[in-house]
């Protein structure tokens, strides 16, 4: 199940993002650059297989009383996505059933991540500290280029 899930991601990544060969990290993992944010595609190999969208909005930041209020907050507005303070990270999350599964459903959770991200990444660090992955000034929907 894990590798047709897999293949049908990485269909859908390349119509999505308009590649012939969509990259793979280390981990299995399809990274992407979306603004400040650092984000992933990730297949889980547990069952039931579920597909992750992932965004780190922000590294480095230390978890206070009043940062856990603000992702409470960002929680409570949140439709599809959840926001959460992981060793320092603040991290994005939307999930996919595979059932449930095509470039509309992945687009969604894709744009749902990166607006999250996006929006709360520069806000958290001039508050509460830690930077973005990038740069604003150079912020931007890039997907890599496999080597």
């Amino acid at each position: 199940m894990h590798h047709l899930v897999r293949s049908h991601v990485e269909r859908c990544l390349q119509d999505i993002w308009r590649i012939s060969q969509v990259p793979v990290d280390d981990e299995g993992d399809y990274p992407f650059r979306a603004g400040t944010a650092a984000c992933w595609v990730r297949v889980d190999s547990q069952v039931p297989v579920l597909v992750r969208v992932i965004g780190h909005a922000v590294e480095g930041v230390k978890r206070t009383s009043g940062l856990l209020r603000e992702i409470n907050e960002i929680n409570s507005c949140t439709r599809t996505t959840s926001v959460v303070w992981d060793e320092g990270v603040i991290r994005v999350t939307a999930m996919l059933h595979p059932e449930g599964l095509g470039r509309g459903s992945l687009r969604h959770a894709l744009d749902a991540v990166t607006l999250v991200t996006n929006d709360i990444g520069p806000m958290i660090a001039s508050v509460y500290g830690g930077t973005t992955p990038y740069e604003a000034k150079a912020a931007g929907h890039e997907v890599p280029k496999p080597d």
